[in-house]
């Protein structure tokens, strides 16, 4: 038995859709237009919908009635109406029965523009902690820098203090030239210290660091991709490789370490092994490992280790700095 719908009941059945819903030729003249978006029409317009295409024309000029307001205009305006709530609104182009329709549609986005909103507060907020992140940085590398001035005057104090006491010791014996030549080299080590302070050397890079460390354990360093000349990844690698060689040393009487580093857009990874004794047991992550995992998890960056086949380190760093 075959069953058909009435013109009402589909009508009525749209009427309780809860978005706006309006069938119409390309002229602009409505063949359906639903409870919803006669009122939306009403209130947006101030007048009832008799023209779609005037009434998108009307969408997204931006001039409303009754106090809507635009929230975001293009292919899908969105108007916050009078009452808070925020109908966004898409047209599109149908055929049915080989004829050209257009559809509108007006759905409720006020639950996304309202996340949308705390999400931009979110962000305001996240940005202004950054902003005193990086002033509280920025103070605490000056006063890491007045500590190590401080430092500095007071070993100068103290050792100057020790020579004069010296010198004068030095004097008052009989005779004075046997208690010269020590007086004389510490006089020196003053001097050298006070020139270094004035005329600072430049500081050796973290890999010239970490090759004299390798050297002196006697451990060969090979060293496979680009190793950061200098800067935040180049210091954590460098603390990462010297924990490896702690451990290649201590735990694999290791003669060998090898570093292979690979890069992406995003992260300078690197992944150490070594040609020692391969523990036998589950590898226990320890203060070393552990505080360069602290490190690089606050800034993004991840370590992980691997037993078997063989012992290997891999650290990845994050190539922009995050404060």
């Amino acid at each position: 038995m075959k069953h058909t719908l009435p013109k009402s009941a589909i009508k009525e059945s749209l009427d309780n859709l809860p978005a706006g819903l309006c069938f119409s030729l390309p002229s602009g003249l409505p063949l359906l237009i639903n409870r919803v978006m006669y009122q939306l029409s009403l209130v947006i317009d101030g007048r009832s919908l008799q023209n779609a295409e005037e009434f998108w024309r009307t969408l997204t000029g931006g001039s409303f009635q009754n106090g809507a307001e635009p929230v975001s205009g293009g292919e899908q305006p969105a108007v916050r109406l009078p009452d808070g709530t925020v109908r966004t609104f898409s047209r599109r182009e149908l055929t049915a029965d080989g004829r050209r329709v257009v559809e509108i549609i007006a759905a409720d986005t006020t639950d996304l523009h309202r996340l949308a909103g705390q999400l931009r507060e979110n962000n305001a907020a996240l940005c202004e902690l950054s902003a005193r992140l990086r002033r509280y940085n920025e103070q605490l590398d000056e006063l890491a820098k007045r500590e190590a001035v401080l430092s500095a005057k007071m070993r100068i104090h103290d050792d100057v203090g020790r020579t004069l006491v010296r010198t004068r010791y030095a004097l008052t014996q009989s005779p004075p030239a046997e208690q010269a030549a020590p007086v004389l080299d510490a006089w020196q080590n003053v001097v050298d210290m006070l020139r270094c302070i004035i005329e600072p050397k430049p500081a050796a890079s973290p890999l010239h660091y970490l090759q004299e460390t390798a050297q002196a354990v006697g451990v060969a360093l090979v060293i496979r991709g680009r190793f950061p000349p200098a800067g935040r990844n180049a210091e954590l690698l460098t603390a990462a490789a010297g924990e490896a060689l702690t451990n290649a040393v201590r735990h694999g009487k290791a003669t060998e370490l090898t570093v292979d580093i690979t890069e992406t857009p995003l992260l300078v990874t690197a992944r150490f092994t070594d040609n020692g004794t391969q523990p036998v047991a589950e590898v226990i992550e320890g203060g070393g490992i552990g505080g360069i995992r602290k490190k690089l998890e606050r800034i993004g960056g991840s370590v992980s280790t691997q037993a078997q086949p063989v012992f290997c380190l891999t650290v990845s760093v994050p190539k922009q700095e995050v404060i």
